[in-house]
């Protein structure tokens, strides 16, 4: 199992998302998912297995939760984007209009699914049937792979280790951030396919 790469500096993100805050969050706790799956299928049938084939044949909810975290992660790490002021690409743009209205009323959406979750989660932009929706799912739940009509778009990591060091009980002011100035709208495009 492969540690995915940040396709970022740390210092990147600043002043949206820390080096700090990077740091825990991605060496501690996304490597530590990563470690603590390698330490669940050790001398086992498992050992060297894809992550997709562990999630396929364990029963194990703790190695099925630590390796639903690694997907959610690396997903998130795609989500987010160094480049200020980005553009939303014009095929990205008209769909979002298409399914919510407007820019605006997707952010808005979005914002209102993550604030009323309480707890920990993620917030997925995903595509079904031709349309577009956000979800929250709650924990250590993912979208990736679960169900081949839904295709996960980007998401957002809503667990308190995700923005408590810089935004400490703010949760608000993080997610409106991610929308403003974080999202990684040409990954969201890369993976539409209606």
């Amino acid at each position: 199992m492969i540690v995915q790469q940040l396709a970022f500096n740390r210092q990147d993100l600043v002043p949206y998302m820390s080096e700090k805050t990077l740091f825990y969050h991605y060496d501690k706790h996304y490597v530590g998912y990563i470690n603590k799956v390698k330490k669940l299928v050790k001398n086992t049938d498992l050992e060297d297995k894809p992550l997709d084939e562990i999630l396929e044949h364990s029963k194990n909810p703790m190695l099925i939760k630590n390796a639903h975290q690694i997907l959610n992660h690396e997903f998130f790490w795609k989500s987010i984007s160094p480049v200020k002021d980005q553009q939303i690409p014009i095929d990205l743009s008209i769909k979002l209009i298409e399914h919510f209205g407007s820019i605006q009323n997707f952010k808005d959406v979005f914002f209102n699914q993550a604030m009323d979750h309480a707890g920990s989660g993620w917030v997925w932009l995903y595509e079904k049937s031709k349309d577009l929706y956000v979800k929250v799912t709650p924990d250590t739940d993912t979208m990736i792979g679960n169900d081949p009509a839904e295709n996960p778009l980007m998401v957002l990591d809503i667990w308190e280790h995700a923005y408590y060091l810089d935004y400490y009980n703010d949760k608000s002011t993080y997610i409106k951030t991610f929308l403003e100035h974080l999202i990684n709208w040409d990954f969201i495009s890369k993976n539409l396919t209606i």
